[in-house]
């Protein structure tokens, strides 16, 4: 019964202990450069055994290196990190599930270092940005780029331009229609014939235009 009891408080102490770990990345923001190595650090606090589990994924689409029941998986993994990546195996069981990357340019992006602890899963991310190395002409890629490239949004999701492309033409149209009717308008209102209004005169003329107070004075 003792032995049970002491069982129990150990499986016990053990729950708490997995559910109080943290999966930390301390550095969230890398630089790195292109055709050189990098190592994208992530442990537990405090050490936990983690050689059972350990993924790390970019944005969340690509696989980049897969450790499942302790053995590595490589059936699914991007075709940009065949043979580039590592984990540091001798560590694993004190809880150094770091990353070792031989970098590309295409290697830009989010990364998501997942671990399995007892009944929890635990995940920490990093921010890889890769930059030409010296006396190359290639661009750096930024996180948007990336995204575009590996068919990702990022995160907050959609385009970033205010209107679309279509949006955009169809304001344009509408304001060139608006121009043209008010230049018909316009010349509507400009060609419209005044109408006259004829003065009534204070005499009456005659037939000839003599005022007939005039032709009268003739007639005698």
């Amino acid at each position: 019964m003792i032995e049970y009891c002491k069982l129990f408080l150990l499986v016990a102490l053990w729950s708490v202990e997995v559910s109080n770990t943290e999966l930390r990345c301390p550095d969230t923001s890398l630089d790195a450069e292109a055709d050189k190595t990098v190592i994208l650090p992530c442990w537990t606090v405090p050490k936990m055994d983690v050689g059972n589990k350990v993924e790390w994924v970019l944005n969340d689409t690509v696989d980049v290196h897969l450790l499942r029941n302790g053995k590595p998986e490589f059936d699914h993994q991007g075709k940009d990190y065949k043979d580039r990546t590592s984990l540091f195996d001798s560590q694993l069981g004190t809880g150094n599930c770091s990353l070792r990357l031989k970098t590309k340019m295409t290697h830009t992006g989010r990364y998501r270092c997942s671990v399995r602890i007892g009944d929890e899963t635990k995940h920490c991310f990093i921010s890889l940005t890769i930059r030409p190395h010296e006396g190359s002409n290639s661009t750096p890629l930024n996180l948007s780029d990336s995204n575009q490239l590996h068919g990702t949004n990022s995160p907050g999701g959609g385009n970033d331009s205010t209107f679309p492309p279509g949006g955009i033409v169809g304001i344009i149209v509408g304001i060139i229609v608006i121009i043209i009717l008010g230049v018909i308008w316009k010349r509507k209102m400009c060609c419209k014939p005044i109408q006259s209004i004829e003065e009534p005169n204070d005499h009456n003329e005659g037939e000839e235009g003599i005022p007939l107070e005039q032709g009268h004075l003739a007639s005698l």
